[in-house]
């Protein structure tokens, strides 16, 4: 077994220097620890959210993720904002932007 498997070495130069074997954190020669070990990196998701054009409405579009989240029991790890965003900082920003004054509101 010492020879055949491509761990041998690094086993063998480890229990050389005296260390321990447990001290090496991937050595398993077990086929099946091996796949279970695949799985779970297959099994882990990325939930991203993507959303258009917000036009200073992030707030709501927070809320709809929350909803999202809580029905369904995740959490988002991305949001990709696309299109417009309009962030207002305050009234002087407010002021400066060109859209018709009822959609001006902080």
């Amino acid at each position: 077994m010492s020879g055949d498997h491509p761990h041998s070495s690094l086993l063998n130069s480890e229990r050389s220097k005296g260390g321990r074997v447990d001290d090496i954190t991937e050595v398993s020669t077990d086929v099946e620890d091996q796949s279970a070990i695949k799985r779970r990196r297959i099994s882990k998701k990325l939930h991203i959210a993507v959303a258009g054009c917000s036009h200073g409405e992030i707030d709501k579009i927070y809320a709809c993720l929350a909803e999202i989240e809580r029905t369904n029991r995740f959490h988002f790890d991305l949001l990709i904002s696309c299109g417009d965003y309009q962030a207002v900082r305050n009234y002087g920003d407010l002021a400066h932007m060109h859209v018709n004054r009822k959609y001006r509101n902080l």
